[in-house]
């Protein structure tokens, strides 16, 4: 039974994440009816894209902090709810103010949310390497949803129009509140560990109401048992009250806190926001550079079916890249920011039908890899009891640097006529972002080697003198504090 709820709860946030950025990356094909609909410029009808894109973004860490609170099924069902009466009540819009507020700003805040709680719950229900692997195919379905949504709107407004598009998109969206209705918790086996000696030797305890030199009381032979079943119990309890507390150290100000005082998360964060800016740069502006570059309007929106198709591939990637045994889960945003230089460096440099395709697919490849990597990544890095506020500080972040180098590169290619110089500037972006991560590597390799001094240490326990074991409590609190401030990763 337990296993069947662990793929019904995979599946449902596979469906949840197609519909939710399946419609969102392909509001592109909007924008001519946008045009059309409320005669206004092209610059102006991207705002609705552009603005619901930063708004989702921006919105992760509130979102992380109220998932942290109220739990995954909860959030996700106000949020699905909130996304589609806002797709709904642009069918009465008037203006294309009236869409950026309701689906640009309204319609943006929920996303976020979503997308955080559908990799949040699969990672509570799948664990280790096969947890990162589950991840990873659900973010699949963001890039299945991208390239089954533009044909879907197409077909909706060649039929209903721009207003029933919208109000029939509403509707779709409804369909993610039974699907998060089924993200309940997982079931988990608690165990407490035995105080008491004379279930293991027979003799009374005695030794932790008094002092733990009252241990050599106990019968020699019987000695390395306790310490051992000890050791084994202590470390088992504290494995499974972390991943229970609400009130320790996991609650949400000690959850941040940690978060920005981890070197290499930090990092990791202000790398990937570097890196994601290119997402504004693709999504927005493809066509229009295709389109500068000579290909019809056909061929260009078929470079953007192509980027899609690659997304798919570029998100099942790092769950699986990761199963190798010399591939870290670092390495895999840095092949992704290589992949994106080169595709920028394609699509201005060269000027052939082919090496434009081919760049979008590389493109489309590395954005899929980044958009699997919020997901994927924090998990290995923060664990799964950090991870919807580590992924909700992650899109803050990128949010903030698309919402510059978005509209910078649009206003760089009117002054200057060439999309060259923005497609320079993000992948310069990228770069950074390699350095950047590069740093988190190097104070991840630093805090495990340091976790694993601290392992190495608690080991040492003589265990043919049990007077050297403290109380019970002592131990636990010892190996919590190792486990938790050392690092997250206890795997590797």
């Amino acid at each position: 039974m337990v296993f069947a709820e662990r793929w019904l709860v995979f599946i449902s946030a596979f469906l949840a994440n197609l519909i939710l950025l399946g419609v969102i990356f392909s509001m592109g094909t909007l924008l001519s009816d946008i045009m059309d609909t409320f005669n206004v410029s092209r610059s102006d009808a991207a705002l609705v894209q552009s603005v619901n894109i930063a708004v989702s973004l921006c919105f992760g860490v509130f979102h992380g902090s109220l998932l942290h609170k109220f739990g995954v099924r909860n959030v996700a069902l106000c949020l699905s709810f909130i996304i589609s009466i806002n797709f709904g009540i642009s069918f009465f819009a008037t203006s294309i103010t009236f869409l950026v507020i309701s689906i640009g700003v309204f319609g943006g805040i929920p996303a976020s949310g979503i997308f955080i709680a559908t990799s949040s719950v699969a990672g509570r229900h799948f664990h280790g390497k096969q947890g990162l692997f589950v991840v990873s195919i659900v973010n699949v379905g963001s890039g299945l949803g991208g390239v089954i949504f533009p044909y879907v709107l197409n077909y909706l407004t060649d039929n209903f129009g721009l207003r029933g598009t919208y109000l029939i998109t509403g509707g779709i969206f409804l369909n993610m509140i039974p699907l998060s209705l089924l993200w309940k918790p997982p079931i988990t086996t608690k165990s407490r560990p035995s105080t008491n000696l004379q279930d293991l030797t027979g003799v009374e305890n005695k030794a932790y109401k008094v002092s733990s030199g009252d241990l050599d009381n106990i019968p020699t032979n019987n000695s390395d048992v306790i310490a051992m079943e000890l050791k084994k119990e202590t470390l088992t309890y504290v494995k499974s009250e972390i991943n229970t507390d609400k009130g320790g150290e996991y609650t949400l100000c000690t959850t941040m806190k940690k978060l920005v005082a981890d070197k290499a998360f930090m990092c990791f964060a202000f790398g990937l926001a570097a890196a994601y800016s290119c997402i504004t740069v693709f999504l927005v502006y493809v066509v229009d550079v295709l389109q500068d570059s000579g290909l019809s309007e056909t061929s260009a929106t078929l470079g953007l079916l192509l980027l899609n198709l690659a997304g798919i591939l570029g998100r099942f990637l790092p769950g699986s890249l990761t199963q190798l045994k010399h591939i870290t889960v670092l390495t895999v945003p840095k092949i992704a920011c290589i992949m994106i230089i080169l595709s920028q460096l394609g699509l201005t440099l060269l000027n052939s039908t082919y090496t434009h395709f081919l760049s979008c697919i590389i493109a489309g490849t590395a954005i899929g890899m980044f958009v699997s990597t919020f997901g994927v990544v924090t998990l290995k890095l923060v664990g799964i009891e950090r991870q919807s506020n580590a992924m909700g500080l992650c899109l803050s972040l990128s949010g903030i640097t698309n919402a510059i180098l978005g509209p910078l590169g649009g206003w760089i290619r009117d002054n200057s006529g060439s999309y060259m110089i923005p497609f320079l500037l993000s992948a310069s972006m990228e770069v950074l972002a390699i350095v950047l991560l590069i740093m988190a590597q190097f104070f991840r390799s630093k805090d495990r080697n340091k976790r694993a001094v601290n392992r190495k240490t608690l080991n040492c326990f003589p265990l043919e003198n049990p007077k050297y074991i403290e109380s019970p409590e002592d131990e636990c609190e010892r190996v919590a504090r190792i486990s938790i401030d050392g690092s997250h990763d206890m795997t590797e």
